[in-house]
């Protein structure tokens, strides 16, 4: 059941998103780890230039992943399987999405504020500090889900 205070607070954030957008061309949502499951960010805004909404699906400390994103938005756009360099230690990957989950779960501001389910989404894969993408990464990397088809295969067992 949605509250007024709930509904008050939706049309604020949606406020704030169409000020960003105006602003800087997008805006980013975080949202917190509940404990069971990695926090997130993605972008809105994006949509209005015919380019992806990004999706990243990772804890990080302070702003580091509102940061990734605004800078993404600064390089675009991107291709299926593009790594793409921040200017950091290694690059991050990128993932063409369709899956249904995306805007259930994950992008449900950008179905709010664009009032539709019809827009695209890339999915941000951030390395492990050897380089290695999920599933074969480290902890706490291997916690990010692969929402899209993996564009690299896995090397063949030698035996």
């Amino acid at each position: 059941m949605t509250t007024a205070n709930d509904e008050h607070f939706k049309q604020a954030l949606l406020a704030k998103i169409s000020e960003d957008i105006h602003r800087v061309g997008h805006s980013v949502m975080g949202i917190f780890p509940d404990g069971q499951e990695p926090g997130f960010f993605y972008t809105v805004g994006r949509h209005q230039q015919n380019l992806p909404e990004l999706l990243l699906i990772m804890t990080m400390k302070g702003p580091q992943g509102m940061d990734i994103l605004n800078a993404l938005t600064r390089a675009q756009p991107f291709t299926h399987g593009q790594l793409v360099d921040l200017g950091g230690k290694l690059p991050v990957l990128i993932l063409d999405t369709d899956n249904p989950i995306v805007q259930k779960k994950y992008t449900r501001m950008v179905s709010s504020f664009y009032n539709s389910h019809d827009y695209r989404v890339q999915q941000v894969l951030v390395p492990d500090p050897s380089g290695h993408f999920p599933p074969d990464c480290a902890k706490p990397y291997d916690a990010q889900p692969i929402l899209g088809e993996k564009p690299w295969t896995q090397p063949p067992l030698s035996i």
